[in-house]
């Protein structure tokens, strides 16, 4: 569905989607790295005409953030993050998609993570600050 209509971007399948084993909200999470501005603003007007939102940075400074939604708007359910290549943020996603994919050991502590946040309730506006000191863990240059 994306891929073809995206042109000058590479694109990266993130998040726990990606990871085999992985305990996952619906919810698909895709990185494309694009070269310059030119490019992005051409691939937001693809994503857009697929039926992506815009959102802007939305909060992660250098990246544009599309989400897409069911047919009533009610819930989304693919996120596009872009940045420019080379970007940290989208590196650091790759990483940690890699460090579960590689360690099954960790990819068990994440999913007890996971678990342990749905079982206290937490929101899912406050789950990703959650998970926020292993994400930092993980992807610490001593771990």
């Amino acid at each position: 569905m994306i891929a073809p209509s995206l042109s000058g971007v590479t694109i990266y399948h993130i998040g726990s989607t990606a990871i085999p084993g992985s305990i996952a909200k619906p919810i698909i999470d895709i990185g494309i790295a694009y070269n310059d501005t030119l490019t992005l603003q051409q691939n937001i007007l693809a994503l857009e005409s697929l039926g992506f939102t815009c959102k802007g940075e939305r909060g992660v400074e250098g990246r544009c953030f599309f989400t897409y939604y069911n047919d009533n708007e009610r819930f989304d359910y693919i996120h596009v993050h872009a940045y420019k290549k080379g970007d940290s943020k989208l590196r650091r996603h790759i990483q940690f998609r890699d460090a579960h994919i590689q360690n099954r050991e960790l990819l068990i502590e994440y999913n007890a993570l996971k678990q342990g946040l749905v079982a206290n309730g937490v929101s899912r506006q406050d789950y990703p600050e959650s998970k926020a000191a292993y994400i930092q863990r993980i992807l610490s240059p001593t771990s």
